[in-house]
């Protein structure tokens, strides 16, 4: 048994583990699941941030039901890695957005396609909250970016709202952020 394949991937009956085999690298889409439904992938590393997502991320998929909840190890599945890299070269390939984002990330698949990232922070709350109400809903997607927009705003200020952090003595308050999956702004043309 691999030791990173154990050090990283959570046991867990609600998190399916992909493989390269999940992914129809052979074609030109690359990235693009075999499977139909309506998926929420985590592609992740060996880091202290996977570590800490995936820990948030088991716990959203031990208690949400609706999306499948899935999770690639991208040191392992080499092949998978490369599929994003080059779909980010070819520029004007559909999904060369795909290639946009530093590990780890959440990539939302419907009918085995990519369809958008989870941008929010890594809070079991909202990430439940998106895989319940956003993820599989047709309304959403990449290209619909002021409804998601709006979105994010809102969920993000009711996070705010609910779960001031208050740090040093009695009366001094000061609001931390919580960790954010990283991102780069996706580029619209």
């Amino acid at each position: 048994m691999n030791t990173l394949e154990s050090y990283t991937l959570p046991t867990s009956y609600a998190i399916r583990r992909l493989r390269e085999s999940d992914f129809a690298l052979d074609t030109r889409d690359k990235i693009c699941l075999y499977e139909d439904a309506c998926s929420l992938v985590l592609f992740y590393t060996e880091s202290n941030d996977s570590k800490r997502i995936l820990s948030v991320f088991k716990t959203v998929a031990e208690s949400t039901a609706g999306p499948v909840f899935a999770a690639c190890n991208v040191l392992l599945e080499k092949r998978v890695a490369e599929g994003f890299v080059e779909l980010f070269n070819i520029k004007d390939h559909p999904f060369s957005w795909t290639g946009e984002r530093g590990l780890p990330f959440i990539l939302v698949y419907r009918r085995g396609y990519p369809v958008m990232f989870y941008d929010g922070p890594a809070d079991v709350q909202i990430l439940t909250n998106f895989s319940l109400n956003v993820a599989c809903n047709p309304m959403y997607h990449s290209r619909n970016f002021p409804l998601l927009q709006k979105l994010k705003d809102e969920m993000w200020l009711d996070y705010k709202i609910k779960n001031p952090i208050v740090l040093g003595g009695p009366g001094v308050a000061q609001e931390v952020t919580p960790y954010v999956l990283p991102a780069l702004p996706y580029n619209r043309k």
